[in-house]
């Protein structure tokens, strides 16, 4: 895979550390059938098995971002107390793929079920808009293979970036 590869977590990592596979898995198995992501991994992983069985796992992989837009997007929405890094995926030959992070249950007001969205999901079909952000795509790269840091990204907080609509990127440092 070529580009960078963008990477949240709430752990603060240094170059070349590794991000093992499957600690979204752990998460979501530890906070167990009453967390909040159990119901929707339920799904997926089940329309996975029946229909993508080539695509990794989302409970056994580790996940990124394409493109940086995206990735900022991603980390203030999700990670905004965590730390971002753009990282190489380590085997380039485990299974993979590429899916819409914001596409992964029903967004409010729509008729989907959760087994539309996860097939649309695991066949890449699937894309929503998010409100305030046209044009954003939130392709994100879920893997087999662990991800090593490369280095990791500064930026100030979302309410002192750019009135152009810059994301406010400091720099990328190893």
């Amino acid at each position: 895979m070529t580009g960078m590869i963008f990477h949240s977590n709430r752990l603060r990592m240094q170059h070349g550390d590794i991000v093992s596979p499957g600690h979204y898995g752990e998460l979501v198995r530890s906070a167990g059938e009453h967390g909040p992501h159990w119901n929707r991994e339920e799904v997926l992983e089940r329309v996975r098995k029946d229909r993508y069985g080539e695509k990794p796992s989302r409970l056994n992989a580790c996940f990124g971002t394409l493109s940086l837009d995206a990735a900022v997007f991603y980390h203030h929405h999700q990670y905004p107390e965590g730390f971002m890094y753009y990282v190489q995926v380590i085997d380039p030959s485990a299974p993979r793929h590429i899916g819409d992070f914001n596409a992964v249950q029903p967004p409010p007001r729509s008729r989907m079920t959760m087994e539309e969205v996860a097939d649309g999901y695991w066949s890449g079909s699937l894309r929503f808009n998010i409100e305030g952000h046209p044009g954003l795509v939130c392709a994100e790269l879920v893997t087999g293979s662990a991800l090593k840091i490369l280095g990791r990204i500064y930026f100030p907080a979302p309410d002192v970036s750019g009135s152009d609509g810059s994301t406010g990127i400091l720099c990328l440092r190893r």
